[in-house]
Parts: structure tokens; sequence; C-alpha cells
């Protein structure tokens, strides 16, 4: 059995093109997801691990919220909180869900954008 005491190392595990944070972990487990919303979690997970290399996702607690970042090496960078509103009466999933689509968005942009630069290059 190893013992570790660096107590100044922040674990965050990093998944494929995502990251979740040890305070999102713990804010995720306070709050109440029914078993159909842990499935709607591990399928943004999944779509998550496979997007390319393009797009990177970050889900963070800050201040008791739940903090969902997109970015792109160099091109894109988006950070949102969730609401007061859904924070009480929601399930985290559907912001995470929204944190999902906006990447798809982001990332449609970024590859028109990518293909553009290509063409103007010709």
């Amino acid at each position: 059995m190893q013992v570790n005491f660096d107590t100044n190392t922040n674990y965050k595990p990093q998944f494929g093109n995502y990251e979740i944070t040890e305070k999102a972990l713990i804010h995720l487990k306070q709050r109440f997801m029914t078993p159909k919303d842990m499935d709607r979690f591990e399928k943004v997970i999944k779509h998550f691990d496979e997007k390319g290399e393009l797009i990177e996702g970050r889900l963070d607690e800050i201040n008791g919220d739940l903090t969902a970042s997109i970015f792109s090496s160099g091109r894109y960078s988006e950070t949102k909180t969730e609401g007061w509103f859904s924070h009480l009466f929601r399930s985290p999933i559907h912001f995470i869900e929204n944190w999902a689509k906006r990447a798809d968005k982001v990332e449609a942009q970024i590859k028109n954008d990518i293909r553009l630069e290509e063409i103007a290059k010709k």
C-alpha cells in the first residue's frame, strides 16, 4: 500500500477531450440525479470522447455553482455558469446537456472557419 502525503496536488481526472474536476464530482454527488439522469450524463461523456482534437471541455464547481467551459486552442474559449433556478429546481443534467450541445455548435463553427481559411489560402 502506498500512502501519499502530498496534499498540495489537486487531482483532476482527465478523460478524452474533457475534464471533470474533483470539486465538480463532489458537487454532482451531492445533487439528486435519477438513474435516467445518470444514463444521460454517460451519453454526454461518450459524446465528448468521440470529439476530435479540435474542441475540449471542462466541468468545474466554483462558489457552489457548476461551471462548464468549452475551448479550442488558440481559437475559442467560453465559460457558462449554472443559474440559480436550475440549481434549485432541476437536475444538473440539463446544464450538462446544454454544455454538450453548445460544444457541437462551436465545433461546427470552428471547422467552417478552418475550411474558409484553407480556401482563402488557395
